[in-house]
């Protein structure tokens, strides 16, 4: 993990909920939380789009919604890596 990033967290409490992580070990435990956060937010928001486009889907221009709807959890979902479910469990427990 580059210094930098460690430092920006410390730093700046915008981003932390007013936590400073003061070692490593506490920005790496703060990002971890992140990315769990993350995870457990993309699943929910696919199962809400899922929910709301079922049955319509075949339609073309309700499959382009769709499609545009699930962008933000595909990229969510790209950015946490095949790791994320494994985050989320470790958070869960």
């Amino acid at each position: 993990m580059s210094t930098d990033i460690v430092e920006r967290l410390r730093w700046d409490t915008r981003y932390t909920n007013g936590h400073v992580p003061v070692t490593l070990a506490d920005a790496a435990d703060e990002i971890e939380r992140l990315r769990a956060m993350v995870g457990e937010l993309a699943d929910d928001m696919a199962s809400e789009i899922e929910g709301h486009y079922e049955g319509l889907k075949d339609h073309p221009s309700m499959k382009r919604r769709y499609d545009r709807d699930m962008e933000i959890v595909r990229r969510a979902r790209a950015l946490l890596g095949a790791n994320a479910s494994e985050a989320i469990n470790r958070q869960s427990k």
